[in-house]
């Protein structure tokens, strides 16, 4: 995927997937949230080996992932999946 196609996407979906900072703890940046599910699509590696790659939390993984699924479905669904 070239840098141009992750910033269109992350464009997209962006404003669903960012979270705000808090006290207690700094919130995952949503280009790393892009990258992780990108990653965990394309290879179909197991949330085990991207929790050491990323250092996040497996729980925290699986939410990352299939909030941005969701994002990414939502905002792309009627430009490329046509409903037959």
């Amino acid at each position: 995927m070239t840098a141009e196609d992750f910033d269109f996407l992350l464009g997209r979906v962006k404003h669903l997937i960012t979270k705000q900072d808090t006290k207690m703890r700094l919130a995952i940046p949503p280009g790393e949230c892009m990258s992780l599910t990108l990653r965990f699509l394309a290879t179909g590696e197991s949330f085990k080996s991207l929790r050491f790659q990323y250092r996040v939390e497996t729980s925290t993984i699986s939410q990352i992932v299939v909030k941005t699924c969701a994002a990414l479905y939502q905002v792309l669904k009627e430009d490329f999946l046509k409903v037959l």
